[in-house]
């Protein structure tokens, strides 16, 4: 048998991942389903953004400029010398180290101390509290607190003078809660248990009564400390700049601008006393060091007293220029002695030479001695004589011989004389010899006196230049302690803008806003993709192939419909109690739609269902007569989509019969009121062969062209009986008298009993119900579609659009509690 599915075909299974989870449909369903949700979460977001910018203290940014000046010469040559001293404070002109200085403990700390920012004074100012910074009526000093004691308390004026104040509610976190309220004379230190407290009024004492309550509260010094150095933002202005900028936001604009004027006086300050410890630190090392090397001169002094002394000079380069000059003079000296002492002997030795006895001897041939060169004159004379008295007589004459006698006499008298000149040059020359080793000596004795000498000079001349050094550097610290002042000069004051930077009421409500949107778009997305149960038609397209007959969509009965529902079955309802007319009507307004509301959306759905089952044929030519409706779980609308459905079959002018299969809840029969003792139903003819089909047909008050076989007493064996060949002979006789038979049974994944008289039907309708059936069971539905367990199955989505919102189903509490000893289905 082939069933015609035209309008009705589906396309194969696909996978998961071939369709995304969500479409745009899908989100702008749950969202014009939730649309009250997300007003509420959005107006819920911006009452609270608004409160929170009524509640939230304003916030003012201030900021000022600093130029960080060059060190200069006089004090970059301190430095150098401080550094010996081993100062760690040694200052240094670094931009970014000033940067690091300016947000340091040590700066900040003596800022919050002179400006006392660890006591507060507040008053309540509607959601907010506002700061009196220099302007609260009484100023309160601690004195001897703990710094790290915190101390919270009120104070107003008393009544009976103008001259003292009450302290109550007084907290501290070392010692609890003080209950006693305490009187505090104005400008009196007075004993507390918190300590000695001073209370003193300011110029804004009138201005007390206007403040409801006066808060005082005083914080732990090092953690104020702690949020100023949070709070202050240091950082150069301009790249390749030597300007810093300091910025600060507080909930007080002369707060903040005092803060930072006091911050730069006390690093201007704490820079100058710096450097006045290092300008005096390097005094004492200067004075220090000035001391040592005045000793050391001394010393140096005296070695070039005692060295000069001991190698008896005064001046070595003077000297050394009198030794050379000398030693050149006698060398001179003994060159010409040299050359007198050569003559001499040349002389002599003509003389004693025996070929040269008649000859003349060489006069004025340089011999030094006027006497020697007055005899050799004479001599010659003598022979020249001779020799003129020889050439005109012999000799033989008697001059001659005289003169002989003299000229050797003159001659032996020369050489003696010659002898005696040679003695006497060469005792001279022995002492030029003598005195030109003295000057080598003296002159060898030179480059060491020179050395050592040069040696001593030369400590002397550094610790003079060291001396003069310090000298001029002490006098210079003494000056930069008289003119010392801080590196930075102040180029921009504290200013800021009037306004608040803080908070930022557009930012804050627009960011109020979209948490208000994005608060229920999560929760819906969270539970979106949290729920495992069927979303619509989408998750039967993606995981079956089952064809889909419609779709039934979200409805709930109205007051109206009740009424007349209840105007239909007055009948039905004769002799019961309220309890159970009430719930009988309420069942019936909820099973019967299609009769009350024919304009309505579910009306049209089901018209559409009756519509896509007349294409759908057996075979060729046999058309749809037999239709079981059943449901994968309880709770899916079975039992109303059967009714409904036999309904619209019956408007449409066909004679229908709807059977009540449900043998074991009755749930039809009940809800149309035919489930009572002696009524006579589908278990009793199935159980009783004298029970014609007449007797159990029954009509209903909805139309006439629709009846009703009720389920009769719930027998012990259900399955049993539906397989029973009656329950085929009633088919058979509901064929001829009837244009249909609409079968409601049970959910066929819990029992047998659908799937027993399945094949007695020309189809098979499965009623889903979307947010109620769990995904994981498709495949099982699919498998009975693939496997054709049950004869000609599609499938009827109940209550579409009920999973895009957070409301559930509403057609009534009919759902299946337990099936013998079968559990529902519940998750």
């Amino acid at each position: 048998m082939e069933y015609s599915t035209a309008s009705t075909q589906q396309e194969p299974i696909r996978s998961s991942e071939e369709i995304s989870t969500f479409s745009l449909r899908d989100i702008l369903m749950i969202l014009k389903a939730n649309w009250l949700f997300i007003l509420l979460s959005l107006l819920v977001c911006l009452i609270l953004g608004f409160l929170y910018v009524k509640s939230s203290p304003h916030q003012y940014s201030r900021s000022a400029s600093l130029l960080i000046k060059s060190e200069s010469s006089i004090n970059s040559a301190i430095e150098r010398l401080a550094q010996f001293t081993g100062d760690k404070h040694s200052y240094s002109d670094d931009v970014s180290n000033q940067i690091i200085i300016l947000g340091t403990e040590r700066v900040v700390s003596e800022t919050v101390r002179r400006l006392g920012l660890d006591v507060q004074y507040h008053y309540d100012a509607g959601l907010r509290e506002k700061d009196l910074y220099k302007q609260s009526p009484v100023s309160i000093r601690f004195v001897n607190a703990d710094p790290d004691e915190k101390i919270s308390l009120r104070v107003k004026p008393d009544n009976d003078t103008n001259n003292q104040v009450l302290l109550y509610d007084i907290k501290s976190s070392l010692l609890g809660k003080v209950q006693e309220t305490i009187v505090a004379p104005l400008g009196d230190t007075i004993a507390t248990p918190i300590g000695k407290v001073v209370v003193e009024a300011t110029p804004y004492y009138s201005n007390f009564p206007s403040y409801e309550v006066l808060k005082v509260q005083k914080d732990n010094f090092n953690a104020v400390v702690r949020n100023y150095m949070k709070a202050l933002q240091v950082s150069l202005q301009q790249k390749d700049a030597s300007v810093i900028k300091l910025t600060i936001q507080s909930g007080n604009p002369l707060l903040a601008e005092d803060f930072l004027s006091t911050l730069i006086l006390v690093y201007t300050e704490l820079e100058r006393s710096d450097k006045v410890k290092i300008a005096e630190s390097t005094q004492r090392f200067v004075d220090d060091r000035l001391a040592i090397i005045s000793s050391e001169l001394g010393q140096v002094d005296a070695e070039i007293e005692d060295f000069k002394q001991s190698q008896q000079i005064a001046d070595i380069q003077a000297e050394a220029q009198e030794y050379i000059k000398g030693s050149s003079e006698i060398s001179v000296r003994l060159v010409e002695l040299n050359n007198r002492i050569s003559i001499a002997q040349f002389v002599r030795g003509h003389l004693r030479d025996k070929n040269q006895m008649e000859s003349l001897i060489p006069a004025n041939v340089g011999i030094a001695s006027p006497a020697i060169e007055a005899a050799i004159a004479k001599y010659n004379e003598l022979l020249l004589k001779r020799d003129q008295l020889q050439a005109n007589s012999s000799s033989q004459n008697p001059l001659v011989q005289e003169l002989n006698t003299q000229l050797a006499a003159q001659r032996l008298s020369i050489i003696t004389s010659i002898d005696n000149l040679l003695s006497t040059l060469e005792v001279e020359r022995r002492g030029i010899l003598s005195e030109q080793s003295s000057y080598k000596g003296r002159i060898t004795s030179v480059p060491m006196q020179e050395r050592i000498v040069g040696s001593i000079y030369r400590q002397q001349k550094i610790k003079e230049e060291l001396y003069l050094f310090l000298l001029n550097v002490r006098e210079q610290n003494a000056l930069s302690i008289e003119a010392a002042e801080s590196n930075a000069r102040l180029i921009q004051t504290p200013t800021g803008p009037t306004e608040p930077v803080s908070p930022r009421v557009p930012i804050i409500m627009l960011a109020a806003g979209l948490l208000g949107l994005l608060i229920p778009t999560a929760v819906l997305y969270i539970r979106s993709i949290a729920n495992n149960r069927l979303r619509g038609k989408s998750d039967i397209e993606r995981y079956t192939s089952i064809p889909i007959l419609g779709e039934i969509p979200h409805y709930k009965a109205s007051k109206k419909h009740i009424k007349q529902v209840e105007e239909q079955i007055q009948d039905q309802l004769v002799g019961l109690s309220t309890k159970e007319r009430n719930e009988i009507i309420d069942q019936a307004a909820r099973m019967f739609i299609v009769g009350h509301h024919r304009r309505s959306v579910v009306s049209e759905a089901f018209t559409v269902v009756r519509s896509n089952i007349s294409f759908l044929k057996p075979n060729s030519t046999q058309q749809v007569k037999r239709i079981l409706i059943t449901s994968a779980i309880p709770g899916s609308g079975k039992t109303f989509s059967s009714s409904n459905l036999a309904l619209s079959l019956a408007q449409a002018g066909n004679r229908v019969l709807l059977i009540d299969c449900d043998v074991r809840k009755n749930t039809l029969s009940k809800a149309i009121g035919m489930h009572h003792a002696g009524q006579l139903g589908l278990t009793s003819y199935l159980s009783d062969g004298t029970i014609n089909p007449e007797q159990i047909i029954c009509s209903t008050a909805q139309s006439e062209m629709l009846c009703v076989v009720p389920s009769g007493p719930v027998p012990p064996n259900p399955t049993e009986l539906l397989m029973s060949s009656r329950f085929e002979e009633l088919l058979q006789y509901a064929d001829g008298a009837f244009d249909y038979v609409v079968l409601d049974t049970i959910p066929v994944l819990n029992l047998a009993d659908t799937r027993v008289i399945s094949h007695l039907t020309d189809i098979t309708i499965m009623v889903v119900r979307e947010n109620h059936l769990p995904r994981r069971l498709l495949p099982e539905l699919e498998k009975l579609y693939v496997e054709k367990r049950l004869k000609g199955l599609s499938i009827v989505l109940n209550d579409a659009g009920a999973g895009a919102s957070s409301y559930g189903y509403s057609y009534g509490s009919y759902g299946y509690g337990s099936y013998g000893s079968y559990g529902s289905e519940k998750e």
